[in-house]
């Protein structure tokens, strides 16, 4: 599957993440986190196509750990299910604060790596690149070292293991070293690539403010369209928080807010608002597989 919303204008998809990213980490109501959460890694398993679901392992893990290290570490709630070290209790509504706080933070994780599929390099320095050049290349070059530490390290293992300096079969202390010697190398790599790119931007007058930069994108009526939709279900969303139907508490006494319809008007306006690039995905394929069975 093609990564149409990829396509749309590198503003459209910015401010699609941002309000993504933002609502999603800043909204507590459960049922708001599990819509985050179903859509983000709804549209994430689409745009990887279902290859990187070994990685989502570590996902279920960081969700543990925080709704364990919350049911221990805070003891504030009213019901105590039960007493561990030292008399600390342990209260379903830590761990309930704690499960709604890792779906977040995971839903968070998840539009990241979607927005690290989306907005390329090129993208984010045609959007800022002219206002703040500098901080444009630093924030593109942060955005991007994660990927790229982890394919360079998966390189040098591989060449490490062609020249019999691999890890099988070793002890741990082989094994301590080995890991040491690829973090060296892997270190130097990301110092020399830092090094030269920063000389060849340098070299090309990218901190000139009269640079000038050539780029294809375009605004089409489908980015006015999307746009308008993205503006309208996050005014949805945005009247829905104002008039606190997303303010939960959850310490010491789990009280959800009033339902009223501005509950209903917000849950639908953030699940439209966070499903329209995966809408745009689907519809995109099923035209594509009508217009092949024609042929």
């Amino acid at each position: 599957m093609t990564k149409t919303f990829g396509t749309y204008h590198p503003a459209v998809n910015f401010a699609f993440f941002a309000g993504a990213i933002g609502l999603s980490m800043f909204i507590s109501h459960p049922v708001f986190s599990l819509v985050s959460l179903v859509v983000s890694l709804s549209y994430y398993l689409t745009l990887s196509k279902g290859k990187s679901k070994k990685f989502l392992l570590w996902y279920i893990v960081m969700f543990i750990a925080v709704v364990f290290f919350n049911g221990v570490m805070n003891t504030m709630g009213n019901t105590v299910l039960f007493i561990w070290l030292k008399n600390r209790p342990v209260t379903f509504e830590a761990l309930f604060y704690g499960a709604v706080t890792g779906v977040n933070f995971i839903s968070v994780m998840l539009w990241f790596s979607c927005y690290n599929i989306i907005m390329t390099t090129d993208k984010f320095t045609y959007l800022f690149g002219r206002f703040a050049p500098s901080i444009t290349l630093v924030l593109s070059m942060i955005l991007r070292l994660i990927p790229n530490l982890i394919k360079k390290t998966r390189t040098i293992i591989g060449a490490r293991n062609c020249i019999g300096k691999g890890t099988a079969g070793n002890t741990f202390k082989d094994k301590l070293n080995n890991g040491l010697e690829t973090l060296s190398i892997l270190t130097s790599c990301a110092l020399e690539d830092a090094v030269i790119t920063a000389d060849s931007m340098r070299s090309r007058g990218y901190v000139d403010d009269n640079h000038t930069s050539y780029h294809t994108y375009k605004k089409q009526n489908r980015d006015i369209v999307v746009a308008v939709l993205f503006a309208v279900t996050a005014v949805a969303v945005i009247i829905c928080i104002f008039t606190g139907c997303t303010q939960m508490q959850f310490l010491p006494a789990i009280v959800f807010p009033k339902t009223t319809v501005f509950t209903y008007i917000g849950i639908t306006g953030y699940a439209l608002f966070l499903s329209i690039p995966l809408i745009i995905e689907f519809s995109e394929e099923i035209t594509w597989h009508i217009l092949k069975s024609k042929i």
